[in-house]
């Protein structure tokens, strides 16, 4: 017959179930311990890794896409400028011709006057 512990366990199983717990704390604890660390530095020099990667290839874009692309926008910016100041200048150039054709047409001696 087997008597039973507080803790549940029957005193035969006891000394054994001791035993066992005792073993795999000193023989599981510490390459359980190594286990975790060797993968907690794994993920940082992965991290580390992927970090170097991502401004790498970010550094490639600015170099390749960005800087050109920012050129290219200045360049189209100051041609539209220049367009529209050209053809600003040409509309008043206009004007200022349309009013001297009709200062001259409908003036005082031109031939379309009020008389």
């Amino acid at each position: 017959m087997m008597m039973t512990m507080e803790s549940g366990f029957p005193t035969l199983i006891q000394p054994l179930h001791d035993a066992y717990q005792k073993e795999i704390e000193v023989s599981l604890c510490e390459p359980l311990n190594t286990f975790w660390a060797e993968c907690y530095e794994s993920c940082k020099t992965t991290g580390k890794l992927c970090k170097e990667i991502e401004m790498e290839s970010r550094t490639k874009f600015q170099e390749k896409i960005m800087l050109p692309w920012r050129q290219r926008q200045s360049e189209e910016f100051h041609r539209q400028n220049s367009s529209t100041t050209l053809m600003k200048s040409d509309e008043v150039k206009c004007d200022k011709l349309y009013r001297q054709f009709r200062r001259n047409v409908y003036g005082p001696r031109g031939p379309w006057c009020q008389r």
